[in-house]
């Protein structure tokens, strides 16, 4: 990551990060970094924590966290270590579509606003690296057994607007910064939704998704402003990165 862009990091939170307060999810809240046991509810615990003491950090530390949906708060970063993984569930019932004020649910693609991550109006929050998000990809598709839609070998296992169709979802909110993650293993959806957003940074982000999936999109910008992508890795099956004006 470049100084510039530290600097810039630390513009966009610190607004909201004072008095700050860190957490560590397993050695403050207890949760199991095995992969074995959904840690949601701890994690969602900790962001509004963090968030109601005026923001900070929540920290993910080496090992794999597997979990459902959680809504990211004001002021918060979300920060996976180097040797962290963050490892949606491959429960389908826990992606329900959340009650955004700032978007319809049935203006948007597919009708749907489930994501593992989302955030609603927030404001001065972030995602950093160098860890993992992983999507559990594999456990919502497989092979492709007749023609199907256009070439990809795989196809997903539900319908499109019963599968996951987003990763990480942004509505209205505003000084966003993704620093240093790595996003793997897409489950046949697009990877991050930046909606009507002001001031959004990416900074060093990889995402690599299996080409063979379908509509494994990286970033799509969607009636945004100032937002900026930079030195980043995107390998997908469909688009990298996508303007567009869906309102």
């Amino acid at each position: 990551m470049t100084r510039h862009f530290l600097s810039l990091l630390a513009a966009v939170l610190m607004p909201a990060l004072l008095p700050a307060r860190d957490v560590d999810l397993a050695g403050d809240y207890h949760a199991k970094a095995d992969g074995s046991v959904k840690v949601t509810q701890k994690l969602q615990k900790a962001i509004d924590d963090v968030s109601r003491s005026g923001g900070g950090r929540v920290t993910l530390s080496a090992g794999t966290f597997l979990s459902g949906p959680v809504q990211l708060r004001d002021g918060v970063e979300l920060h996976i270590a180097s040797g962290a993984r963050l490892l949606a569930s491959d429960e389908l019932s826990d992606y329900t579509d959340p009650q955004f004020r700032h978007v319809s649910t049935d203006a948007l693609p597919r009708s749907r606003s489930a994501a593992m991550i989302w955030a609603d109006e927030a404001k001065h929050i972030a995602i950093t690296g160098p860890g993992t998000i992983d999507g559990n990809g594999a456990s919502h598709v497989r092979p492709k057994t007749g023609s199907g839609w256009k070439g990809w070998p795989y196809e997903r296992i539900t319908a499109p607007r019963e599968s996951l169709p987003r990763l990480v979802f942004f509505a209205g909110c505003s000084d966003v910064a993704i620093s240093g993650i790595h996003v793997t293993n897409l489950p046949a959806g697009w990877c991050f939704w930046v909606h009507d957003c002001d001031r959004v940074r990416f900074d060093g982000c990889t995402i690599l998704a299996d080409v063979r999936y379908p509509n494994n999109d990286g970033i799509h910008i969607n009636c945004s402003r100032d937002v900026h992508v930079s030195n980043c890795n995107i390998e997908t099956g469909d688009d990298c990165i996508v303007l567009r004006a869906n309102s």
